[in-house]
């Protein structure tokens, strides 16, 4: 008995009509015939334009410089979209279609501990190498090379305190990434706690607990990570920094879920 033993003589299954909708947007494929492109890269056109990403464990900001790659602070909290002057409850999804207020962003990012990706390829396939991924591994393993630097090895955590103004507390640690190097600072075991603290106050507070370095300003700061980046002119250690063409998605004529801007890559 049916489902067990389905009749031969049961008429077979019909294809359910379009809805309107997907009928309105063929529709309009049709009209642009250059929308098919931009469908198949519409996962590339949201991915490089992404300002917030939130994950089960954690949230990201991502900024896009004019000079090329991809600068990501991970585990961002409230104190960091304080000091950055973001929404922390509603936060912006996109880019800053200005690309002044987009600079300033992006360095803003940096005094934070952020990472300066020469590219968002060069950034997934690190994380894939932290994460032991198997076809990371065989690629290393094939060319060296493509091992993470000193730099992109890097675990900051900074605040900035409200006195003394200018000043800034600062944790360097490393990333464990295709094993131990035997020199390395690792990750406080404890390092979670620093989630608790609700102003830049209370995290400097707290980084004293992990041996966090204190500085009267950023001039006095000459420590090896990205903080200064900005001022020194990264290039992206050898691997060349990408650089992202933007298109403000107010002046984009697509479907509602494509306005978000036309992209281009070039290297640089």
């Amino acid at each position: 008995m049916w489902p067990f033993n389905r009749s031969s003589e049961e008429p077979a299954s019909k294809t359910a009509p379009p809805s309107r909708l997907s009928e309105a947007l063929a529709q309009k494929d049709r009209a642009r015939p250059w929308s098919q492109i931009l469908a198949s890269t519409r996962g590339h056109n949201l991915r490089i334009s992404t300002r917030t990403v939130i994950t089960t464990e954690e949230v990201i900001l991502q900024g896009w410089p004019s000079r090329g790659g991809l600068i990501e602070l991970q585990g961002a909290l409230a104190p960091d979209f304080e000091y950055l002057k973001l929404n922390h409850i509603d936060p912006p999804l996109r880019r800053d279609p200005d690309q002044e207020a987009e600079e300033e962003f992006c360095r803003g990012l940096l005094r934070l501990g952020a990472t300066w990706w020469s590219s968002d390829n060069r950034r997934n396939f690190v994380h894939r190498l932290e994460s032991q991924c198997e076809d990371a591994i065989k690629a290393f393993q094939a060319d060296e090379s493509l091992d993470a630097s000193r730099l992109e090895r890097r675990w900051v955590r900074v605040a900035w305190p409200s006195e003394p103004a200018g000043s800034l507390c600062v944790l360097e640690c490393e990333r464990v990434i295709c094993g131990r190097r035997g020199n390395e600072v690792h990750r406080p075991r404890q390092a979670g706690s620093l989630t608790l603290a609700r102003t830049m106050d209370e995290r400097c507070e707290m980084l004293k607990v992990f041996g966090r370095r204190v500085f009267e300003s950023i001039a006095e700061y000459k420590g090896e990570t990205f903080l200064k980046a900005w001022e020194g002119g990264y290039d992206g250690e050898g691997h060349g920094l990408v650089r992202e063409s933007f298109k403000d998605p107010k002046i984009y004529d697509g479907h509602a879920d494509d306005a978000l801007g036309v992209f281009g890559t070039s290297e640089g």
